[in-house]
């Protein structure tokens, strides 16, 4: 359980995190919260942490890095939260739980490579955020992560495979797939 201060301020949701049970009990968050209170009674309020980032506000942080690999990654993040996590995003990530990502990730067991790169991303998400904010660590923590295999599928056309490689961005990436190719990994 979380314990917070919340406050309407011209229409818009102000929330404080003060702690999290047990560390927090009841009174303690009572009297903290009235002090709040108080403090934002005499203007000093607006100097208050104003809570964690809601999922979407650190995807678009997480996406708006300069040092993001491709476009093509942006894409794919936001395609795969919009299509598996999109009810999440207007929640703060300390009120995203650990038993929400394991549920999560089972419900999406039918398309097990989908489920663990959309949680792969939310944890890089997660992460992110915790460099600025206080945050626990990342709830994907709980997750039996599903074993991907290859499709089998098989390279027709090499020349195509070359050019793919030769764009990649990564040039550990483009090595791996290389050393792959001879190697017969």
């Amino acid at each position: 359980m979380t314990r917070y201060f919340q406050k309407h301020v011209r229409g818009q949701t102000r929330r404080v995190l003060i702690g999290r049970y047990p560390i927090i009990l009841a009174d303690v968050a009572r009297q903290t919260a009235l002090g709040f209170a108080s403090d934002w009674g005499r203007g000093v309020g607006k100097l208050l942490q104003i809570g964690t980032p809601t999922l979407g506000t650190a995807t678009e942080s997480y996406l708006a890095r300069p040092k993001l690999r491709s476009e093509a990654r942006r894409s794919a993040v936001r395609h795969q939260f919009e299509l598996h996590l999109k009810d999440w995003l207007r929640l703060p990530l300390d009120e995203i739980t650990k038993s929400m990502v394991v549920e999560r990730h089972r419900s999406m067991a039918a398309k097990p490579s989908p489920a663990s790169h959309t949680l792969k991303y939310f944890r890089t998400v997660w992460n992110h955020a915790l460099r600025v904010h206080e945050l626990p660590e990342s709830p994907t923590m709980a997750i039996e992560w599903y074993e991907e295999r290859p499709n089998g599928s098989i390279i027709e056309d090499l020349s195509v495979w070359r050019k793919a490689v030769d764009e990649l961005y990564n040039p550990i990436q483009k090595a791996f797939y290389e050393f792959a190719l001879v190697h017969r990994l």
